[in-house]
């Protein structure tokens, strides 16, 4: 006999991200405590990305926060928070007109950053 360990709505509901979405803003600030993914839609103005809050302390060392993000059809310049840097991808600094783009961190709690391990945009 085979046994199929089961899932507890607890457990099934954990396993699915957690997305804060945004329609266009100046800034965007993810929350650490409450988001896995930001998707940001429809930008029609420069965008800054600050450093992510974490106001339950829930943050934790190797934490990953995908961003998603697209323009209106115009591109806007991003500006990101001193707590993201470039390890392994540059980060962008600009959309890309029209298109989808998702970046990738992941927080290196001992220097305080969020590492950026990649970044991809639709062709």
């Amino acid at each position: 006999m085979t046994v199929v360990p089961s899932l507890s709505m607890n457990a099934m509901a954990a396993a699915r991200p957690r997305v804060q979405t945004v329609v266009s803003a100046s800034t965007v600030t993810p929350n650490a405590s409450d988001d896995d993914v930001v998707e940001i839609t429809e930008q029609n103005v420069a965008l800054t990305i600050a450093n992510p809050i974490d106001p339950s302390g829930t943050m934790s060392n190797c934490q990953r926060l995908l961003i998603i993000y697209k323009d209106n059809g115009v591109s806007r310049t991003i500006t990101w928070g001193s707590e993201y840097r470039s390890f392994g991808a540059t980060l962008p600094t600009a959309t890309t007109a029209g298109k989808k783009s998702k970046s990738i961190f992941v927080k290196d709690t001992p220097d305080n950053k969020w590492d950026l391990l990649s970044t991809a945009t639709l062709p």
